[in-house]
């Protein structure tokens, strides 16, 4: 979590499709990373955590 406060927009950080511009995803071993970048702000907001099987059914 403290690297995407240095970079966004790491390496294998994906865009999330169907959803508002600018939610992400990044892969953390078996958990994924659901987060939403303002660059207006200079904001990083995390919005969920959980296993990849699990991740996108809450969204």
């Amino acid at each position: 979590m403290t690297r995407l406060a240095a970079e966004p927009r790491p390496s294998g950080a994906r865009a999330l499709t169907g959803q508002p511009t600018g939610i992400l995803r990044i892969r953390v071993g078996e958990y994924r990373v659901i987060y939403q970048v303002d660059h207006t702000r200079v904001l990083v907001t995390i919005v969920h955590v959980a296993h990849r099987r699990e991740v996108y059914r809450h969204l």
